[in-house]
């Protein structure tokens, strides 16, 4: 496990896998879509069955916008943006091809284990970042 601090890194963040989960398919056909979600699903199942389990910090600000490694890979937003407007990596090898229709709506659905406590969630000392007052209460 990495020591993270308070930095976001290619390591320290969001981290996709299509290993684990595949990525948005945007060409709307019903066997794509189904085919994603029993591949989500089957993450899903306890850990004891072969499913991921979660562990240590929370890097839920990374997660969702890794200011240091702008990837796909690593950042929602990023990930996001590719969507739109269509992404391709030879290292490592990923190509998403862009949305075909561009004024679609995006969403996402962050679920999490725990208070957003990794980095890009808290400074150096460990207090919360966010500036937003909801953020720093007991029950954000």
């Amino acid at each position: 496990m990495a020591d993270c601090g308070s930095a976001c890194s290619a390591s320290c963040g969001g981290r996709w896998d299509t290993q684990l989960a595949p990525f948005l398919d945007t060409s709307d056909d019903p066997n794509n879509a189904l085919a994603a979600a029993q591949a989500i699903t089957a993450q899903m199942a306890y850990a004891a069955n072969g499913g991921l389990i979660t562990y240590y910090g929370t890097p839920t600000g990374c997660t969702l916008e890794n200011n240091v490694s702008k990837t796909p890979q690593t950042s929602a937003y990023d990930y996001m943006k590719a969507v739109k407007s269509g992404y391709t990596s030879a290292n490592p090898p990923l190509t998403i091809p862009a949305d075909p229709i561009s004024c679609r709506t995006n969403f996402m659905l962050l679920i999490t284990d725990g208070q957003a406590n990794g980095p890009g969630d808290v400074d150096s000392n460990g207090n919360n970042v966010c500036d937003d007052t909801p953020c720093s209460a007991a029950n954000p």
